[in-house]
């Protein structure tokens, strides 16, 4: 991440600039100043939470469910 931002949604495209329900695994998030993930949009976090704090040189392991597609802290 290269600015400070809420995330409540992440979008995976293919080359062609379509979106692909058929991925499926993880990314991790690198913060290079604070942000924050939120739950809403398509993100879950992890205990139920609504709101995580991603503090400068932190990181985040979201991993894509397809079959709800919903990112989940992972």
């Amino acid at each position: 991440m290269l600015g400070a931002a809420d995330v409540a949604n992440i979008h995976w495209w293919t080359a062609d600039g379509l979106s692909n329900t058929l991925f499926a695994g993880a990314i991790t998030l690198y913060a290079t100043v604070p942000f924050a993930v939120v739950t809403g949009g398509n993100i879950q976090l992890a205990g139920g939470i609504t709101r995580r704090e991603i503090p400068a040189t932190g990181s985040i392991r979201l991993v894509y469910d397809p079959a709800q597609g919903f990112w989940n802290e992972g």
